[in-house]
């Protein structure tokens, strides 16, 4: 059986449309987990109109964590199925994606089958495919292998995991995106990993979605992309390959620690506390690998309050250009 798990927030826009894509499955052995984070419109009221209509999609509702590895925490004991998924609550399946999913996973015996992943814009732009390691649906890669290619997204972070290999390794609630790092994380414990050309449909046009919106919990990226990292290090991939991942990863990490220090007096004192410790740690992490030329970045990777000294400069620079404009 496939579990499938809907973490859901204030979702009631495409909220039908994704259920509807389930309800029309090919494959029937699946179960469908939705976890209501305390929604305030009408989301939850949908979610049980569907239970009723299909046994197999089961509705809990919790307290608001505020993002999805809160929901994952909350799910995890409740996912029954051999193997699970994630979709999100706009998130859509063609009706025989997974029937080929798990007729590929039936070949394989793998224990991750990534899907084609169609990036859907709406009517206005039409949708793109991606498939397999560019367009080749044949390779069984290893977990090893299929972690570097997933480090960069040359392939998705979207699968058919293992429930086994799910369960050993629960999605930490460092960041708001941590379970990017699960993804990559699962990846890299599995012996082997396939591609089907069953479609994973993944929305673009939804206003509401959370990578739409700033917010603040954005910044908690650089964490996730520190411990991916550090996870790379540990697999001992290439040198050329971290150090690419890295120093892309370093500027994103200053660019949020600077947007932070222009407007941490609106955030609360224990939030600017938690953010200017979730940077310290990124950096501690990222520091080491990095090799960028421009003088700024080279200095501040000699020392954590030098890091510190250079974006509060920066910040203050950036604040005059700004008032003399």
């Amino acid at each position: 059986m496939i579990s499938i798990f809907i973490p859901v927030y204030n979702g009631e826009i495409f909220l039908r449309e994704t259920l509807e894509s389930l309800l029309v499955q090919t494959y029937r052995d699946f179960e469908t987990l939705c976890v209501d984070d305390s929604s305030t419109d009408n989301s939850y009221s949908i979610l049980q109109e569907y239970a009723v209509k299909d046994s197999r999609i089961k509705v809990f509702q919790k307290p608001n964590g505020g993002d999805a590895p809160h929901s994952w925490q909350f799910a995890m004991p409740h996912l029954s199925g051999d193997f699970i998924m994630y979709m999100s609550q706009d998130d859509l399946l063609k009706p025989d994606t997974l029937e080929k999913l798990a007729g590929r996973q039936r070949e394989t015996d793998a224990d991750a089958v990534i899907p084609a992943l169609t990036w859907y814009y709406g009517d206005a732009t039409p949708s793109k495919t991606d498939r397999g390691v560019e367009g080749d649906l044949s390779p069984i890669l290893t977990g090893k292998e299929a972690f570097e290619m997933m480090m960069d997204y040359t392939i998705p972070g979207f699968a058919l995991w293992r429930s086994s290999i799910v369960k050993s390794s629960p999605v930490p609630l460092a960041a708001y995106n941590s379970d990017e790092y699960s993804q990559r994380k699962w990846c890299s414990l599995c012996r082997t990993v396939a591609f089907s050309d069953g479609e994973f449909v993944y929305r673009q046009n939804n206003p509401n979605a959370i990578t739409r919106q700033f917010t603040d919990k954005q910044w908690e990226a650089s964490l996730t992309d520190a411990m991916v990292l550090q996870l790379a290090v540990d697999l001992e991939i290439s040198t050329q390959k971290i150090e690419q991942y890295a120093n892309a990863r370093y500027e994103d990490l200053w660019f949020h620690a600077m947007y932070f220090t222009l407007h941490k007096k609106t955030l609360s004192h224990k939030r600017r506390r938690h953010l200017h410790r979730l940077f310290s740690h990124a950096y501690r992490m990222m520091h080491r690998h990095i090799s960028l030329k421009h003088w700024t970045y080279r200095w501040s990777t000699h020392d954590l309050l030098l890091f510190w000294i250079l974006i509060n400069l920066k910040a203050k620079r950036a604040k005059l250009l700004h008032h003399a404009d």
